[in-house]
């Protein structure tokens, strides 16, 4: 596989993105990178990742090497704080880069980290789960936690460089590659149909981690979201289309205690979407059907804990890019027909949501549920 390279123009500071299979692993595919790192630097990298890799060039020099814990609960201020602890300790300066090795949440929390310790420090990033190669990789967005509230503190803060290895994947259980699918199947959804097409057709082959088929789709995913943050990088206009599936979806997380794989999440978030359009006469029935046989394909081995509307709509109420009193959700009206709407009502969304094959909500049948949640 012929490592490829695409360029990401930031107001930040332009950076590339690497797709380069090995990277990770082997020292011959590792050389140039390093080389080019040279010895000031440090490696925060996910503890799971460290022990499937101890012999990885990134990670040969164990003083350099800083673990994480890869949980939602070090996603937040307490686990940025740990970090600028092992920074400190490890006499990092303006001059040190610090390379992250992980999956979004690494990503979410050094990355924070690097732009808040000692007013900005340069990092890369190396990516190891599907989500973080086909999505959070790029467009500069760094996202805490508080409490309940999902992604409620952040910064822009972008890498130096990229560097994805999809033959990394492999290592993923097929749950969390389906996870990281539902991402990609919301890019291919905004694209258009040839690129939904070449998604559906190459999914099983990214499910059990064939690493042409994932670096094609990554490579795919990461095209298209370029050209939404090129055009609207600090998300005050187009690109907040990129939430299509993500109000349902983080509130579907959080009201389970982030028991749904946030891609999962996601997918049945695009569901929920298309069937709101179709629900205003959009969005065509055949369109929602095509595309809710891949939700359901990733979906197959997820079971969404049973939960009650009124806690999801309690946090599809916060969703931080919600305007006005009802509710902001993206929709497609077909492949790469999108629209921020801003007036949903929760009696709409409740409705739309009831239709929903993968969600058993108990409580759908009290009419409390609906009213009093969104102030």
């Amino acid at each position: 596989m012929t490592p490829s390279t695409l360029t990401v123009s930031s107001a930040l500071g332009d950076y590339p993105v690497t797709v380069h299979a090995g990277v990770l692993t082997s020292a011959a595919a590792s050389r140039s990178y390093l080389d080019e790192l040279g010895p000031d630097h440090v490696v925060v990298a996910d503890s799971r990742v460290l022990r499937l890799y101890p012999g990885s060039p990134w990670f040969l020099d164990e003083s350099r090497v800083i673990p994480f814990t890869a949980h939602e609960t070090a996603k937040t201020l307490d686990g940025v704080q740990a970090l600028y602890q092992a920074f400190i300790d490890r006499r990092v300066r303006r001059s040190t880069t610090v390379v992250v090795v992980g999956g979004g949440i690494v990503q979410d929390a050094a990355g924070f980290a690097c732009h808040t310790f000692l007013r900005g420090v340069n990092w890369w990033y190396l990516p190891t789960t599907l989500l973080a190669q086909g999505d959070s990789c790029i467009g500069a967005k760094t996202s805490l936690n508080h409490f309940t509230s999902k992604n409620i503190l952040g910064v822009f803060a972008r890498p130096g460089r990229v560097l994805v290895d999809p033959e990394v994947l492999a290592t993923l259980t097929r749950v969390e590659r389906a996870s990281g699918c539902g991402e990609l199947l919301k890019v291919s959804v905004m694209s258009g149909p040839e690129a939904f097409t070449a998604h559906a057709a190459d999914l099983e082959a990214v499910l059990a981690a064939d690493p042409d088929a994932c670096a094609r789709q990554i490579e795919a995913g990461l095209a298209t979201k370029i050209t939404y943050i090129e055009d609207d990088e600090f998300d005050r206009g187009r690109r907040q289309l990129l939430n299509y599936g993500h109000e349902f979806g983080h509130a579907l997380e959080a009201a389970t205690n982030f028991e749904v794989p946030h891609g999962l999440a996601v997918a049945i978030g695009v569901d929920f979407a298309n069937r709101l359009s179709a629900g205003r006469g959009r969005a065509t029935s055949d369109f929602v059907a095509k595309v809710a046989v891949v939700t359901r394909a990733l979906v197959t081995d997820e079971r969404v804990p049973r939960l009650r509307w009124a806690a999801l709509l309690h946090h599809l109420a916060r969703d931080k890019k919600r305007v006005g009193k009802d509710l902001t959700v993206v929709v497609a009206h077909g492949f790469g027909r999108m629209e921020k709407l801003t007036d949903v009502t929760p009696a709409e969304a409740r409705e739309v949501a009831a239709g929903l094959p993968y969600v058993h909500f108990t409580d759908l049948g009290d009419a409390g549920a609906e009213g009093g949640t969104t102030g």
